[in-house]
């Protein structure tokens, strides 16, 4: 036979704050009340002991029968009775709002001991514990990142990392959305290298209100000019016309000046510095339309 036995766990903690407030204001409207009443029983005495007196002179004097003397002394001894007991409740109201007190304490010390805070603006990226769990000192409840601006750490060459500082504007592509480039600056280059790659650390910001809000990692482009060591440029592609496989490219002027290419690369040709005058400005050229015949 089985039987099933129904089990009870209590709390480790029960934070009493609220209850313990309510219970302090109820208490305290009790004591003012209680304060009201006590004032005008004690009223009410003074004066039955008053007139207590009165009556007794006229008692002795044989003016009041001693019936109506024994009547006040009755309600006055009633009066003092009175006294004593509101008293007696006012001390145990007292001691209640210092009971009541002294929980309402506990409280707010169990509520700050328990409660957790965060820099404003951080999220919760991984929770280790559910609500409810038995936790040790030392354990790691929660981890927090802050998403204000994000790091994104490259590892160049000393002529990357010295190309990338002198530019002007650094711009960052997400891959894989499609978003508008993101200016970006330069937050940190690590002074030392190493020694095997004879590559050194470069971190670049971002701020996170213009990234995506994606899980997984973000993959970013980011396109760095760096000058010819030949005593060569970088020309666009879209700057460059072909004529019977000769390349040429246009000034501002109108001028048609031909280059050699060297070499393409990431949508630039290279070619020597020596084919076109340093004070040319190119311009793309415009598309050729023949005249409808």
């Amino acid at each position: 036979m089985r039987t099933k036995q129904s089990l009870w766990i209590q709390p480790l903690l029960v934070i009493k704050r609220d209850q313990a407030i309510s219970n302090l204001k109820s208490t305290s409207i009790q004591m003012q009340k209680t304060a009201a009443l006590l004032a005008q029983v004690q009223r009410n005495a003074e004066y039955q002991k008053n007139e207590v007196g009165r009556i007794r002179g006229l008692t002795e004097s044989g003016k009041v029968r001693k019936i109506e003397y024994d009547a006040i002394k009755y309600e006055f001894d009633l009066s003092l009775l009175k006294v004593e007991e509101l008293k007696q409740e006012q001390n145990l109201i007292e001691e209640s709002v210092g009971r009541h007190e002294r929980i309402l304490m506990e409280a707010e010390e169990q509520l700050k001991r328990h409660t957790l805070t965060a820099p404003s603006g951080w999220v919760v990226t991984q929770k280790h514990v559910e609500p409810g769990s038995i936790v040790s000192s030392g354990q790691t409840l929660l981890e927090l990142a802050d998403l204000s601006e994000y790091v994104i750490d490259l590892v160049l060459s000393e002529e990357e990392a010295l190309a990338l500082a002198k530019m002007e504007t650094i711009w960052v592509q997400f891959i894989h959305h499609d978003l508008p480039p993101v200016l970006t600056y330069i937050h940190h280059i690590n002074v030392d290298f190493d020694p095997k790659t004879r590559k050194r650390l470069v971190q670049l910001r971002i701020p996170g209100k213009e990234s995506p809000l994606v899980s997984g990692g973000l993959e970013v482009s980011i396109t760095i000019a760096i000058p010819e060591k030949n005593n060569s440029i970088m020309i666009p592609q879209t700057f460059i016309t072909s004529k019977l496989e000769q390349k040429f490219v246009t000034t501002t002027e109108g001028q048609s000046i031909q280059i050699i290419p060297l070499r393409i690369q990431n949508g630039y040709v290279v070619t020597s510095k020596k084919s076109i005058p340093e004070i040319s400005v190119l311009t793309i050229p415009r598309p050729h339309v023949e005249s409808p015949k």
